[in-house]
């Protein structure tokens, strides 16, 4: 096994990759391993604060749980998937124009490792909200953000009693390392909208899915 990255997604210097007839290989020697390019690399692995390696598959729950994907693999990569939602009936999020955590909960996230910048990501965020009156509710994936949306975001407009549906969408190349994926939501006034995850019925759970290789 190499050194550690220089951050979460910043290669050091020790774990640098050559390319060699189609083969990464380790750029520098690896203290009590290989001579520079005569190691294989074969895949990179994240540690929590206890030394654990994660693979936590996200679920609903009343506050969501977090998805941790900190295994990937160079050579034998497969399709990965995921879905988090929260189990809680309803909230309201009355603050203009700043995006948050959708109920502001910090465990309503994905978060994967990824060794190579190769396979795109895909992500859906499906939602439930009645606008206030004169207010546009909107909702966005924030990649490495609890504040700014990317990729796709999507709104509604005040539509009296109704509760409408809203879809929002990410499809891209994050870049290596540990990368982060928030459900958010947004509000155009100070007058409360009220957003939905499961509605208190057994016909709708709204969450953030995912879909990528590992």
């Amino acid at each position: 096994r190499g050194p550690a990255w220089t951050n979460s997604t910043t290669r050091s210097a020790g774990t640098a990759l050559t390319l060699v007839n189609g083969i990464y290989l380790n750029n520098a020697s690896i203290t009590n391993g290989p001579a520079a390019s005569r190691g294989t690399y074969v895949g990179t692995i994240g540690s929590n604060g206890t030394s654990t390696i994660d693979y936590i598959f996200p679920a609903v729950s009343t506050n969501g749980t977090a998805g941790l994907f900190n295994v990937w693999n160079c050579y034998n990569r497969v399709d990965v998937a995921g879905f988090v939602g929260m189990s809680a009936v309803q909230w309201t999020y009355a603050v203009a124009n700043t995006w948050r955590q959708q109920n502001a909960q910090t465990s309503y996230n994905i978060a994967i490792l990824r060794g190579l910048n190769e396979d795109g990501v895909s992500l859906t965020l499906t939602a439930q909200c009645q606008p206030a009156s004169a207010t546009n509710a909107a909702i966005g994936i924030g990649l490495d953000s609890t504040t700014a949306a990317t990729g796709r975001p999507n709104y509604v407009q005040s539509s009296a009693t109704q509760v409408l549906p809203i879809y929002s969408a990410y499809d891209g190349y994050p870049g290596l390392g540990l990368h982060q994926f928030n459900a958010l939501e947004y509000n155009t006034s100070t007058s409360a909208s009220t957003f939905y995850g499961s509605g208190g019925t057994s016909y709708l759970q709204t969450g953030l899915g995912i879909r990528f290789r590992a």
